[in-house]
């Protein structure tokens, strides 16, 4: 079977190519492509070749998806939930693959799997017209979800296991920095964990897009004092946890800034730059105000009962978390330049929804 695919040669190489699709195998599912949405790393991928491995290269890129099961291979259980799959579900894909054998695996956290696979980084992903997907990281579909909303499903999941890393609760205050599909997901899972919400971006629209869906607060640090501000809305205590979603030392620094003693910052943003320097020793510092900074990756996965990938589904059917006004741009895969090309300013959420 014939598929044309969006596949990393190289730092600043994409091409549309045709590959051959293989038979499922033992444990293998062939899928068709719905939809898959770019995300952040998906560019720097192509711009910068970070978190590739040189050795797997070719690679098709893509990891936000919804997908239709076409066949299965041999030993297919079921999908994550070990429900029987059937030619014709709807499913979506985790973003990473355990080996299911290290020691972190064995214990449940195959996010942080010694041995993983990034589908779309450092092995085939989902910007392609039919791929094979190991059937253990597949979910199915929630009942009436959309296409466009099971696409969103992995980004919320990482969204969600951002939040719990920060331990929100009813009544915290939480400032979210950066509002972009990231930062937009965690605003409203904060909100309906029960936390007051300050969204921060220095592009407007992306600041009206959080107002409307539920932002209690949106600041833009260009034309306020952030810290000031924070401090006012918490009646002079700061937050109770930052959620940095931007990936910039500034918003890092920020985060710090922002948080009250004893606070808590979730680092989920991938910054390029090797250091990001933290201010350790003043009185808005990490040491004097005993703050904690965690980091966040990936999705909590099986076989926790209450996985990320399956509550993000339920809150987006639910539509307590929205996903239709964090789509900004739809595009055929042949469209790609286009697609890798919008500015930042303009754009949330970017989907590739046509592949022949």
């Amino acid at each position: 079977m014939k598929s044309v695919a969006l596949r990393f040669h190289g730092k600043k190489d994409l091409r549309l190519d045709t590959v051959e699709i293989p038979e499922p195998g033992r444990g293998q599912v062939l899928v068709k492509v719905r939809v898959c949405g770019i995300c952040t790393t998906d560019r720097d991928v192509y711009q910068e070749g970070s978190l590739t491995d040189p050795s797997s290269l070719p690679v098709t890129i893509g990891h936000e998806s919804a997908l239709e099961v076409l066949r299965l291979g041999s030993d297919v259980p079921g999908d994550k939930e070990f429900t029987p799959i059937a030619e014709g579900d709807t499913v979506t894909a985790e973003s990473i693959e355990g080996c299911r054998r290290c020691f972190f695996c064995n214990r449940g956290l195959t996010h942080i799997c010694a041995n993983a696979k990034f589908p779309g980084v450092t092995s085939d992903g989902f910007d392609c017209t039919y791929q094979l997907a190991p059937w253990h990281i597949l979910h199915r579909s929630l009942a009436g979800m959309s296409d466009e909303e099971l696409s969103l499903v992995e980004p919320a999941a990482g969204a969600l296991h951002a939040v719990k890393r920060g331990g929100v609760k009813l009544g915290d205050t939480v400032v979210i920095l950066g509002c972009g599909p990231i930062g937009l997901l965690q605003m409203q899972i904060c909100r309906a964990a029960g936390a007051e919400t300050i969204a921060v971006d220095l592009v407007r629209g992306k600041l009206e897009t959080a107002k409307r869906l539920g932002a209690d607060h949106t600041l833009n640090p260009a034309e306020v004092d952030l810290e000031r501000e924070v401090r006012d809305l918490t009646g002079g205590l700061g937050a109770d946890v930052a959620l940095e979603a931007a990936g910039l030392a500034v918003t890092y620094r920020e985060a710090v800034r922002v948080v009250r003693k004893q606070g808590k910052v979730v680092a989920m943003g991938l910054v390029t730059e090797p250091t990001v320097p933290l201010d350790l020793g003043s009185g808005t510092g990490v040491t004097i105000k005993e703050v904690s900074v965690v980091g966040t990756v990936g999705h909590g996965l099986w076989p926790d009962a209450w996985a990320d990938f399956r509550v993000a589904m339920k809150l987006i059917k639910s539509g307590r978390i929205e996903t239709p006004p964090l789509i900004t741009h739809r595009l055929p895969l042949t469209e790609w330049r286009e697609a890798f090309s919008i500015p930042a300013e303009e754009r949330i959420k970017v989907l590739f929804n046509r592949f022949e």
